[in-house]
């Protein structure tokens, strides 16, 4: 039998200062699908790009060099405490996007093109759903420049997972309908 579950995460304290290393902050892999994205995001968006701090952890970009980039291939704790803004450009593939509810587990505001509506989760409250390849500047120029904007999402993105992915309510509901 098939049923649906949350993905569990760890769940840290809310914690989002206003005072922040990175703008932005990229997780991916050397996944083809997350390579794919991540070429094809900094493709469009690199003018905008190049000239903020922006953290990669992962696979560095093809034929994008910009001073301000700065890649890690390993991800510690103080990535999303350094970090203003997660972004989330999933344009190949499925999956439990792992990489989004992690960042809202440790108090990011994510900004992605992935609906996550049929999680739950609201646009504008809970995360900021950007449509089209076009829209993510506008999308992430707003939480920019509003500290207070990017706290609430923050926040409510935190409180729901916290609510929903934590470990011990996912693998409780897991165990209840194995029962």
């Amino acid at each position: 039998k098939l049923f649906f579950t949350m993905t569990p995460v760890k769940v840290y304290e809310f914690n989002y200062s206003e005072k922040r290393l990175y703008d932005f902050f990229y997780i991916g892999s050397k996944w083809h699908q997350n390579t794919i994205s991540l070429n094809y995001f900094f493709k469009h968006l690199f003018e905008f790009l190049k000239k903020k701090k922006v953290l990669v952890i992962g696979p560095k970009l093809q034929n994008q060099k910009s001073k301000n980039f700065i890649y890690s291939s390993s991800l510690n704790n103080d990535d999303y405490s350094n970090s203003k803004i997660g972004i989330a450009p999933i344009f190949e593939g499925t999956g439990r996007n792992v990489k989004i509810f992690d960042m809202m587990a440790n108090s990011l505001p994510v900004v992605t093109n992935k609906d996550l509506s049929s999680y739950g989760l609201k646009s504008g409250h809970h995360y900021i759903l950007v449509n089209n390849i076009k829209d993510w500047q506008d999308e992430l120029i707003k939480l920019e420049d509003s500290y207070q904007l990017r706290k609430f999402i923050a926040f409510n993105g935190w409180n729901w997972v916290k609510e929903n992915c934590n470990d011990r309510h996912v693998f409780n509901s897991l165990i209840t309908k194995l029962d």
